[in-house]
Parts: C-alpha cells; sequence; structure tokens
C-alpha cells in the first residue's frame, strides 16, 4: 500500500516573506528532498546495496545555494560523500 507522493510545489511565497525562518525552514526542506530522491525517510530501507546512487554536482552555483543552509557534516549525515 504505497502513499501517495505530495508535490513538488510549494505554497505562496508571501506566507514566508513575513517570516524568515520559514523561508529558510522551506528551503531545507526542498534540498532534503532533492538529497532523498523525494522520498521520505520512512521509505528509506538502510540495506546497503538497495540504497540508490546520487551524484551532487558541487561546482560554484550549487555551493552558493546549499551552503548557507547546510554544513558539510549535514550534507555527511545525508549520505552525500565529498
Amino acid at each position: 500500500n504505497r502513499r501517495r507522493r505530495q508535490p513538488l510545489m510549494a505554497p505562496p511565497l508571501s506566507a514566508a516573506a513575513d517570516n524568515p525562518w520559514a523561508l529558510r525552514s522551506r528551503q531545507l526542506s526542498a534540498i532534503s528532498r532533492m538529497i532523498n530522491l523525494d522520498r521520505e525517510e520512512a521509505d528509506a530501507s538502510g540495506v546497503g546495496w538497495h540504497d540508490p546512487w546520487k551524484v551532487l554536482v558541487y561546482d560554484s552555483f550549487c555551493r552558493d545555494v546549499i551552503s548557507p543552509l547546510l554544513k558539510v557534516g549535514d550534507l555527511r549525515k545525508r549520505g552525500v560523500t565529498l
């Protein structure tokens, strides 16, 4: 019995404009979904060879987007090897 995935569309930014922490929270959520390949944590089996391979291109553009939100240790906790 598979759960239906949430759409990737975010609520309007007007709600986040009043609260900068809401915007940061939404940015972190979007990056986490991207790194997890849009899977929820409960969907991950934790079995080594069942884990999908991911490539994160950490060029200057990506670094400018991710570095204000996640430290290198946070990326490693999410399974990203640098």
